[in-house]
């Protein structure tokens, strides 16, 4: 009765809403790589309020000097200096001052050169082949070569870090490997190597002083070397004097501040003390985006990276979910504008697409797979054999955004889905959606990785399932899926047939977008947040602080 009543005051307030050490090192000749993301390709955020952190570096003149400070919610006492222990290391974005990857990765999927110049797939050899730079030294003087990439990868194969999908590195020349592919060629291979599992480390470093060591003082390429750490507190870098980009990077120091408290967060964002201030914020809660933003010093960079969704349990042929009227009359009782309108905080969309705009798979001729109809839900639960509906279970985190799924309990009980709400501690949640499964619907979140390949297995791969207990179209879709794995450039025409698979058949409902959102201080410039994505990837190199 309780939970009742708590549904009815959620959904009444959603309808009135509704109304690494250094040393000498030659310096470097070559001109320092040009990150200008092609304007047709980039992924434009959905909210109009947003701003593109997609956009061309600022013109204005750069300045030298002064310190960036960014909030982390991170373990900063894990010894992150190694980059293959990153699979187990929830501290990677404060790898990004010091640890550089072969090839960086914009938002829409479109991998560019790094370390690695340039690169091409071989279908045939099952393998693909990276020339690398010539000019890249790391922070102790040493020389990046093939021979140390190939050292690396080792390193992450032996300790079973790297994914499964990379076979092996072949030395083909003093700056040139092959990554050889292991059952077959995979076109997801390449963009996994933008991941901070991947950065390269200094292979001479790590033998003269052994892995403890290395691992709490990082030797690699960047441009920010370890000054300062202190653990669950703050942990500072300062400029690389001998980085291999000339005249690189501006600022004086970068800073990570480890605060979990969502007050003290936006106490330090709003702070106009110099030495209290915190420039950058990475945060999904759009109550806390909603109130920075008023501060007329700080401006958004976003882009919607998936979808929070519901996962039913279609895969047991004995739930009502089995039935694509009783999963279509989910969908159609849910009105996610209203959810929108009371939860977005002018940061959020409903879902209409299973695929975000810009990734590979969206459709650009404006349908909606999931309308708001509680008449049509009712007319296939009546089909499907449920006329007075049905008793069944939600599944949700403990530490999701409650009101949503409470106003879709009440949406639900409207058109007769009854669901008793069940909520689970994040761990608990992991074994459900992995290894235990669930009766009834569970809340959950469908990602659209920026390696597109990677989003499709994630949800459609066979013999890898992260939510077990939803029924996917295997036979039908499996000769697509597996040709979209092995075409050497990616191909949107076979992500958009299997995205028409997943929707036409309701093997998830999608209900808010889930974007990835960066608050940063407007004296900060070309630090590339949300341009590549994550929290990982951003420009430390190219960062500066304007004083006008």
């Amino acid at each position: 009765m309780k939970k009742t009543i708590s549904a009815l005051l959620v959904f009444t307030l959603l309808l009135c809403l509704a109304a690494c050490g250094g040393s000498s090192t030659p310096a470097p000749t070559q001109e320092a790589p040009v990150l200008t993301p092609p304007p047709s390709t980039v992924n434009v955020p959905l909210p109009e309020s947003a701003t593109s952190g997609a956009s061309a570096e600022d013109t204005d003149e750069k300045e030298y000097g002064g310190t960036v400070r960014m909030i982390t919610t991170a373990d900063t006492a894990y010894p992150f200096g190694i980059p293959w222990n990153s699979a187990a290391n929830v501290a990677t974005q404060v790898q990004v001052p010091f640890s550089e990857t072969l090839l960086f990765q914009y938002t829409n999927g479109t991998l560019i050169p790094w370390l690695a110049e340039s690169w091409e797939a071989d279908v045939e050899n099952e393998e693909a082949r990276l020339k690398l730079r010539e000019d890249v030294y790391f922070s102790d003087g040493t020389k990046l070569t093939a021979e140390v990439v190939k050292w690396n990868f080792d390193r992450s194969i032996e300790e079973k870090a790297a994914n499964p999908s990379i076979a092996g590195v072949e030395v083909r020349g003093e700056y040139e490997i092959a990554i050889k592919m292991a059952g077959g060629f995979s076109n997801a291979v390449l963009p996994l190597l933008p991941s901070r599992a991947y950065g390269i480390t200094s292979k001479e470093n790590y033998e003269k002083v052994g892995a403890d060591r290395a691992g709490e003082y990082p030797v690699c390429t960047g441009p920010f070397l370890l000054k300062e750490k202190i653990p669950g507190s703050r942990v500072v870098f300062e400029k690389n004097p001998n980085y291999w980009i000339p005249d690189r990077p501006y600022l004086d120091t970068f800073e990570f501040h480890a605060i979990t408290d969502v007050m003290t967060q936006t106490a330090s964002m709003l702070s106009k003390d110099d030495k209290d201030r915190i420039d950058v914020l990475m945060q999904n809660n759009g109550e806390q985006i909603q109130l920075l933003l008023q501060d007329p010093d700080l401006e958004m960079f976003t882009y919607a990276s998936g979808y929070s969704a519901i996962y039913p349990s279609s895969r047991n042929e004995d739930s009502p979910f089995a039935k694509l009227e009783v999963r279509q009359a989910t969908s159609l009782a849910i009105d996610r504008q209203l959810l929108c309108d009371a939860r977005g905080f002018g940061v959020l969309e409903p879902a209409k697409q299973m695929i975000v705009n810009g990734f590979m798979g969206w459709f650009d001729d404006g349908r909606n797979y999931y309308p708001y109809d509680p008449v049509k839900a009712k007319e296939l639960l009546a089909q499907a054999g449920y006329p007075d509906g049905f008793d069944t279970t939600f599944v949700i985190a403990s530490t999701a955004d409650k009101e949503i799924p409470v106003a879709i309990q009440e949406m639900l009980r409207q058109v007769g889905i009854n669901c008793e709400m069940e909520f689970n501690e994040a761990g608990l949640m992991t074994e459900i959606r992995s290894f235990r499964g669930w009766e009834g619907i569970l809340y959950g979140a469908f990602t659209n990785i920026t390696s597109m390949t990677s989003t499709y297995r994630l949800q459609l791969d066979p013999d890898y399932q992260y939510y077990i207990s939803t029924w996917r179209p295997v036979e039908e879709m499996l000769p697509t899926y597996n040709a979209s794995r092995v075409t050497p450039e990616l191909d949107a025409g076979l992500f958009k047939e299997l995205h028409a698979l997943m929707a036409d058949n309701m093997t998830i409902f999608p209900i808010l977008s889930a974007n990835t959102t960066f608050i940063v201080n407007k004296a900060v410039r070309d630090g590339g947040f949300g341009q590549f994505g994550l929290g990982t990837i951003f420009r430390p190199e190219s960062v500066w602080r304007s004083t006008k």
